[in-house]
């Protein structure tokens, strides 16, 4: 069978001196796997869209559970991604966070959408790094199922102004109140204690604004906003990068690199 889709590379696996495995993120398939043979020649013609973080037009064959490149052309190439290696750092992260939660031959419009969006962020420095990255780790985990709510106190329903905590294992906000309430001996059936081992993110009133805009902006606003005090956009940052990686129970490597090449 031969199709065309639109596709974001995620990823690319060089195979021998001349070939490649491509990951793609495609709209009506999800993710999706595809031999391309030939690409690392000096004399392809496809060579350019085969390139992490394209974003290109591609003619796949499939046959059986394998996918054969037949064709490609490049749409968006994000050139500003490739002249800076803390963008390029920061947009491998992004893409393998979306790899990670998306799944093969699962509808992948929204997700593919978002991370696009944000690729472009990252090119055109529409917003500082750190929140761009925060963004992306509080949507992409209500995209993989782990929506937190908080819209207010999980325990006593009370929409605190002052500092609240995320619980992030509980995907819930805790008061300060209900956090330092001493649990009775014997807790009853209905009760909902907090517990020693629960993952507790602090987040002050503007932190808290950022992580409840950007879990529920439009698709193109998400990045319209500004935290202004250092302090809250720490927290921010801290609690969407915590949040995510504990809900996926895993780290990944371009993080780590990331990290070490900003601070």
């Amino acid at each position: 069978m031969l199709f065309s889709t639109e596709a974001l590379v995620l990823r690319c696996m060089d195979t021998s001196d001349y070939d490649r495995i491509l990951t793609l993120l495609t709209p009506e398939q999800g993710r999706i796997s595809v031999i391309a043979k030939g690409v690392r020649s000096p004399r392809s013609r496809f060579a350019s869209a085969c390139q992490p973080y394209v974003y290109g037009s591609y003619e796949i064959y499939r046959k059986g559970d394998t996918n054969w490149l037949r064709g490609g052309s490049v749409i968006e190439f994000f050139s500003d991604i490739r002249a800076d290696i803390e963008k390029l750092s920061l947009s491998a992260y992004i893409s393998d966070v979306a790899a990670e939660v998306t799944g093969e031959l699962v509808p992948a419009v929204d997700i593919l959408r978002m991370t696009l969006n944000t690729l472009y962020a990252i090119a055109k420095e529409i917003r500082p790094a750190a929140d761009i990255k925060a963004v992306y780790e509080f949507r992409a985990a209500g995209y993989a199922g782990y929506m937190p709510d908080i819209s207010h106190c999980a325990l006593c329903r009370s929409d605190n102004a002052g500092v609240t905590y995320l619980d992030v294992m509980n995907g819930r906000l805790v008061c300060p109140v209900c956090l330092n309430r001493q649990p009775a001996a014997e807790p009853q059936e209905d009760s909902d204690p907090v517990y020693e081992r629960s993952i507790l993110m602090p987040l002050s009133a503007p932190a808290l604004a950022g992580a409840r805009y950007a879990l529920s902006a439009l698709p193109e606003r998400m990045f319209s906003f500004r935290i202004t005090d250092p302090a809250a956009c720490r927290e921010f940052h801290r609690a969407a990068e915590a949040y995510l990686l504990n809900h996926l129970e895993r780290g990944f490597d371009s993080l780590n690199f990331y990290k070490s090449l900003v601070g």
